[in-house]
C-alpha cells in the first residue's frame, strides 16, 4: 500500500541545512535518495554534497524565491517526496512551505515507524498542520472558495501545530497527544481502517473540535487560526 505524509508550515527552511537535516531523518529511517532535482523526470544521482546547489531557491535575490526539491529512492521501500519553500514574499502575499512523501509498504508491516517518521518530520517542519494517510486518501478536497487555510479532512494520523493550539476556539480531539511542536491526533489503528470511510464517524470528530475548522457549513462560518508569514516576507 502506498502511505502519503503531507505537513505545510511557516516557518523558513530556506538554508541548505534544513535540506540536510530532512536527508538525515529520512536515512535513520531506512529511505535513502537515489534521485534528486526540480522537476520531472529525476535523472540526477543524489549525494548530500549536492544539496545546496538542490535546496537553492529560483528568483532575484531580495524578491520572491522559491525552491522545488523532488526526491526518491527504493532501497528500502520505494519512495518518493517533494519540498516546496519559499521566502522574501511581498507584504502581503501568504504562502505555505510544504512537504510531502510517499512510501510504498507492505500491508503486514507494523504502521508504528512510520508514526515514529511522520512524527519527526513534522517536527522537522516546525509545522501548522500534516496529516498520514493511504495515498488515494490523502489528496485534500478542492472546495468552492479555493480555500487553503481550512483543515482538509480527518485523516489516520492528524498533526496540529501551535496555531491551532493557541486558538480559544479550537478543540484537540479525544485521544490526541502532545508531541514536539503540537499534537497528535491517531484516529484509527491502521491507515487502511475501515472506520476512516465512516462518514458518521468523520462527522463526529469534525464536530468535536469545533465549528467552520474543516471548512464545513457557510463559508462566513469557516475559522482558521491566525498564521504568522512574518517569517517567509521580505526583511
Amino acid at each position: 500500500m502506498k502511505i502519503g505524509l503531507r505537513f505545510k508550515s511557516v516557518d523558513d527552511w530556506s538554508r541548505a541545512e534544513r535540506g540536510i537535516e530532512l536527508v538525515e531523518i529520512l536515512s535513520s529511517f531506512g529511505l535513502h535518495i537515489t534521485k534528486a532535482g526540480s522537476h520531472e523526470p529525476l535523472q540526477r544521482d543524489f549525494a548530500v554534497e549536492l544539496l545546496p546547489e538542490l535546496w537553492h531557491g529560483r528568483g532575484l535575490p531580495g524578491q520572491h524565491q522559491t525552491c522545488f526539491f523532488l526526491f526518491k529512492g527504493d532501497r528500502t521501500h520505494p519512495f518518493a517526496g517533494i519540498v516546496e519553500w519559499s521566502k522574501d514574499l511581498g507584504p502581503t502575499l501568504e504562502a505555505f512551505n510544504f512537504l510531502a512523501l510517499w512510501i510504498t509498504v507492505k500491508a503486514s508491516v507494523s504502521p508504528d515507524p512510520l508514526v515514529a517518521l511522520a512524527d519527526r518530520l513534522f517536527a522537522w517542519s516546525r509545522g501548522v498542520y500534516g496529516f498520514v494517510s493511504l495515498k488515494e486518501l490523502s489528496v485534500p478536497p478542492v472546495r468552492p472558495d479555493g480555500a487553503k487555510r481550512y483543515l482538509p479532512g480527518v485523516y489516520w494520523v492528524n498533526y496540529f501545530g501551535r496555531p491551532y493550539l493557541e486558538d480559544p476556539g479550537f478543540t484537540p480531539p479525544l485521544g490526541a497527544v502532545e508531541i514536539p511542536g503540537g499534537i497528535r491526533f491517531r484516529a484509527a489503528a491502521s491507515p487502511s481502517d475501515s472506520l476512516l470511510a465512516d462518514r458518521e464517524w468523520r462527522n463526529q470528530i469534525v464536530t468535536s473540535i469545533g465549528q467552520g475548522w474543516y471548512g464545513e457549513g457557510p463559508v462566513e462560518q469557516y475559522r482558521a487560526p491566525r498564521f504568522d508569514f512574518s517569517a517567509l516576507r521580505r526583511r
